[in-house]
């Protein structure tokens, strides 16, 4: 065991080292570490598992509700997603919603969600998990747009609130759906 781990640090090691001799430094060109045209992409689920990056369940929301975009962003585990965008008029007007399903793909390093919502065609997004929260842009769009987790999580159906995090009393019940957010019933439901 021990063995291995001297193995594993001194492979981390070796790579550090070849990365800097080849000239290969922070904030250059990645094109030569699979960023370019001839990079393959893949699912993050290909090998069967995840990794920290590729959770995005929640209920996303960004600093200013009535900015451009998005205003909020769910994405459940189950692969569907609940999006809001923001609509410009001269009287408060409805929110511009749009449902669908979702998948998470790589290419180098670079991690994109493609939102497929139902009679419309897919939108693919570039993104990233950071201390701050999740920042998202378009592919072809330079400016990104930092959102972060709610603690609430919006629902369509009870049954959401299960495919996301939430937080809920730890007595025995079930997950109820008031105005589109979650919630959490301390009684078992009539048999």
């Amino acid at each position: 065991m021990k063995v291995e781990k001297v193995t594993k640090i001194g492979l981390v090691v070796a790579l550090a080292i070849s990365s800097v001799a080849c000239g290969v430094g922070v904030g250059e060109d990645t094109a030569a570490l699979g960023e370019g045209e001839d990079a393959i992409e893949v699912d993050d689920f290909a090998d069967g598992k995840a990794d920290a990056y590729s959770d995005l369940s929640g209920t996303w929301l960004p600093p200013v509700a009535d900015g451009p975009g998005f205003s909020l962003l769910a994405f459940l585990r189950n692969k569907k997603y609940h999006s809001e965008r923001s609509r410009y008029c001269d009287r408060p007007c409805p929110q511009s919603q749009q449902n669908g399903t979702y998948r998470l793909t790589r290419r180098g390093f670079k991690r994109y969600v493609t939102l497929s919502p139902h009679a419309a065609q897919p939108v693919k997004l570039e993104y990233k998990l950071t201390s701050a929260g999740l920042k998202i842009k378009n592919v072809n769009a330079t400016q990104w747009f930092t959102f972060s987790r709610n603690h609430g999580a919006w629902c369509g159906a009870p049954a959401d609130c299960l495919e996301q995090p939430f937080i809920h009393p730890m007595c025995a019940g079930q997950s109820t759906c008031n105005a589109n957010s979650c919630g959490w019933s301390c009684r078992l439901p009539p048999r």
